[in-house]
């Protein structure tokens, strides 16, 4: 019996064209975002985004312009200050004064009268222009002093920000390329027990190995996958801390262009010995400078300060205007003021002392550092040499127990200890790098190298 095709109106036709552009469209899309979403990303151009997208830095930087525009506030205290003083009065009751105007002798009034009149005009209005310049004023010089030490000591704290982020970046940067090799060893391990467990059911099915045998290459598999599994999913984590480190778009799925290889041709053999710079020992340093401008500020205070000032006003008590000036030079001495500015000096030599001590506590701690990274480099320097050694050995060992196997000349339980040696090897040399990579970091870290 032969089947005839199915025929379709042309309503059918239409919804068919439909579907099946709408999955080309669907499927298309998909891809353009996948393309757009998925970014590769050099360590260097890691660090710049997160220099330009961190917002501990733009914050830093409203506080360097805050700083830098301290002296514009005192140009503008040392310009004229010009104010217009208006007084518009309308007096609804005048004050009364008692007159004896039986003193004044006037015939026909007894020497004890007395009269009550109210002296004054209903309205009384005056406007006045003052004006006040300084002439002399001993904290100016102080001032200045003291705003250049606070704009240096945010610039300072900027490149505190920057070094801190530096190095998250770059720590997870690094993480990323460490999880990224896990990735690829998991998977190397599960081909090799992927393949010993088919050669194991062949043999199963030929009656050359046993249910329990067999059983052990499943669950070198099983153990297999899940570590593939972990690893994916820590590389997962590792990708959302670099995003979140640059302060980068969530949407958007950052991945190295770099690896571990590469990096580790650019660490010296041996870390070159720097003195420490790292700017937080700098700002203690600039915070023990302020607090001596600010004892000298105090000392200022009692110093006199001259201004001259001028007046013009214009007075009305009645339907006339009566204008009055004047032009003098006004001096502030201070006398005595319970000897509050000494004290706030005093206090102000305490705190700067106590910047001094915190400066040499840093010094002390940022030695250490690079001392410890040093040593775990000098030590990371070393397992890399035996590492290299061992993963060159264990290769050639695997290889040479590969062929024996083939052969019939190696059991199943010697190729697994030569295929974990070689998983040991290969785990301990990345660990080395990455470590040395890391201790490398610190060091330049702790001795404040922001290149």
């Amino acid at each position: 019996m032969r089947l005839n095709p199915p025929r379709f109106s042309g309503a059918d036709e239409t919804i068919l064209f439909m579907k099946k552009n709408l999955f080309l469209f669907v499927f298309c899309t998909q891809c353009l975002l996948l393309s757009a979403q998925a970014q590769s990303i050099s360590l260097q151009e890691a660090i710049e985004m997160g220099w330009k997208n961190r917002l501990e830095l733009q914050e830093q930087a409203l506080e360097i312009d805050i700083a830098r525009r301290a002296d514009t506030k005192i140009n503008a205290q040392w310009l004229p200050q010009v104010d217009v003083n208006a007084d518009f009065r309308y007096n609804i009751l005048l004050q009364q004064s008692v007159l004896p105007v039986g003193e004044f002798g006037i015939p026909g009034i007894p020497s004890d009268e007395t009269q009550t009149i109210a002296f004054g005009v209903p309205f009384q209005n005056q406007l006045g222009l003052d004006v006040k310049q300084k002439l002399f004023d001993a904290n100016k010089s102080v001032d200045r002093k003291i705003n250049a030490t606070q704009t240096a000591i945010q610039e300072t704290r900027l490149e505190t920000e920057q070094l801190n982020i530096r190095t998250a970046v770059t720590e997870a940067y690094y993480t990323c390329l460490f999880q990224q090799e896990k990735i690829r060893i998991a998977e190397q391990n599960l081909a090799l027990f992927q393949a010993n467990l088919d050669n194991g059911k062949v043999k199963f099915d030929n009656g050359a190995l046993l249910k329990n045998d067999l059983n052990r290459l499943q669950l070198d598999v099983s153990n297999a996958n899940l570590t593939l599994t972990k690893a994916r999913k820590d590389y997962e984590l590792a990708q959302e801390q670099l995003r979140y480190s640059m302060n980068a778009p969530e949407e958007t799925q950052w991945t190295p262009s770099e690896n571990l290889v590469d990096l580790l041709a650019r660490v010296p053999a041996n870390l070159p010995t720097v003195e420490i710079n790292r700017p937080e020992l700098r700002e203690q340093q600039l915070n023990s400078e302020l607090n001596v401008l600010q004892a000298d500020k105090q000392t200022a205070r009692r110093k006199p300060s001259v201004s001259a000032r001028g007046n013009l006003s214009a007075l009305a008590l009645n339907t006339d205007l009566t204008a009055f000036s004047y032009v003098g030079i006004q001096a502030a001495i201070p006398i005595y003021d319970g000897k509050l500015a000494r004290h706030d000096a005093e206090d102000y030599q305490i705190r700067s002392q106590k910047s001094r001590l915190e400066g040499q506590r840093l010094q002390y701690a940022y030695t250490y550092e690079a001392s410890s990274a040093r040593k775990r480099f000098e030590k990371a320097r070393l397992d890399m040499d035996i590492s290299t050694q061992n993963i060159t050995l264990a290769r050639d060992i695997y290889a040479t127990d590969q062929g024996r196997y083939q052969l019939g000349a190696l059991s199943d339980t010697d190729l697994k200890a030569s295929q974990y040696a070689l998983q040991a090897a290969e785990n301990n040399y990345l660990n080395t790098i990455y470590e040395l990579l890391v201790s490398a970091l610190q060091y330049q870290i702790a001795v404040g190298n922001s290149e």
